[in-house]
């Protein structure tokens, strides 16, 4: 017996793969854009140390508070600073890990990253 719905059969199931594929990595790319777009804030000490960069990541700024800061301190400062970058790469690539999971439905694609 023929088919006799109204929706043709999907003539070649390879070509709605690619299709399905592409359309994921046209979402995986705005999300990219997106997270690139997106400022992240690291932060130690109690907030003495602050760092703020981009997704790219790129660092925009290093804010230190006066009260922290002396000749004496400059060791613990600087080590401070890594510290509070360090803090806020770790906040960047927790978000775009979680982000990204939304984008593709939990699956992982080895180096998307």
């Amino acid at each position: 017996m023929a088919d006799t719905t109204d929706d043709p059969p999907d003539a070649n199931p390879v070509q709605g793969l690619l299709r399905e594929a592409q359309s994921m990595q046209a979402r995986i790319l705005a999300t990219q854009d997106l997270l690139r777009k997106r400022e992240y804030t690291g932060s130690c000490g109690g907030g003495f140390v602050k760092v703020r960069f981009s997704g790219r990541p790129e660092l925009l700024a290093i804010e230190i508070d006066p009260a922290f800061a002396g000749p004496a301190d400059l060791p613990a400062l600087q080590d401070m600073v890594i510290a509070a970058i360090n803090d806020g790469l770790t906040r960047m690539e927790k978000e775009k890990e979680a982000v990204l999971a939304q984008t593709t439905g939990g699956m992982t694609i080895p180096g998307l990253f």
